[in-house]
């Protein structure tokens, strides 16, 4: 199962992480490492502190991606994570999405003050896991 989470809407902050969505995430890999399976915990380089931090003590993967360049198309191939997206897209049997952003029609992502994340380089491109894995 790969928890993609980390939502670096706080762009004012060092480091610009929200507070509920790493906990939240370490709850779902409790419970998926109580049903037996595998799980892999993914966010953006920014986020990977807090992410670490709630995921301390748990039986999972931690993993970070680089921030996508504004501008670069969807699934990039030039994207310097691509390889290993695309790894976690054809292993996964399960992707969750806890407080995490996708692109707008622009392809760029945004705070809910729609304040742009993308831009400002600080959000990985993880939507891609679940693109490629779709395909």
């Amino acid at each position: 199962v790969v928890i993609l989470t980390g939502f670096p809407c706080c762009m004012t902050h060092d480091p610009p992480t929200e507070t509920d969505g790493p906990p939240g995430a370490a709850c779902l890999v409790r419970c998926v490492t109580a049903l037996g399976c595998r799980a892999t915990l993914v966010t953006d380089d920014c986020n990977i502190g807090g992410v670490r931090e709630a995921a301390s003590g748990l039986e999972v993967v931690v993993e970070s991606f680089p921030p996508h360049v504004a501008g670069a198309p969807p699934l990039d191939p030039a994207y310097t994570g691509r390889s290993r997206i695309d790894r976690l897209a054809a292993a996964a049997d399960l992707i969750i999405a806890i407080e995490r952003s996708g692109p707008g029609t622009d392809g760029h992502c945004r705070t809910m003050r729609g304040k742009d994340m993308t831009s400002a380089g600080i959000i990985a491109p993880l939507h891609d896991v679940v693109v490629k894995a779709r395909r």
